[in-house]
């Protein structure tokens, strides 16, 4: 048996399955508006088909769709700014008892979605075992 995620028609791993990807949740009209933007963002994090990818999918489409309605353009730059995501996460899903996992999500591709947006560095790991891989 196969197994499905929230999308529509969509198994989990396998060659292109971003391609074949259909939001269970968003009309066609919207997903063909915001489907180049989530493809693209999606393409540059080279996602697997795996829970987390679809996550991440599922999270940029309804940023999109909210994007769209607010009048901003579908630019990396502008719908991934630090102060779009969280005006997106205050009013976009302010009833969405996932506000804190889309904030998660935003806040890790955005910085490697964008080049100028003004995300701020996070400190990294310190100490005896910072950087030799330990677990």
């Amino acid at each position: 048996m196969e197994k499905r995620t929230g999308a529509v028609g969509q198994p989990r791993g396998g060659d292109g399955w971003l391609s074949d990807y259909r939001p269970s949740r968003t009309d066609e009209k919207s997903w063909s508006e915001v489907r180049p933007f989530v493809l693209q963002a999606a393409g540059r994090l080279a996602l697997d088909g795996g829970a987390s990818a679809v996550r991440i999918v599922r999270v940029l489409v309804r940023l999109g769709v909210w994007a769209l309605g607010e009048g901003l353009a579908l630019d990396a730059e502008v719908v991934l700014d630090p102060d779009t995501v969280e005006r997106f996460v205050a009013v976009g899903l302010s009833d969405d008892r996932s506000r804190a996992t889309y904030r998660a999500v935003l806040r890790r591709v955005g910085p490697l979605l964008t080049r100028r947006a003004p995300w701020e560095v996070r400190p990294g790991a310190s100490g005896p075992t910072a950087g030799c891989g330990a677990v």
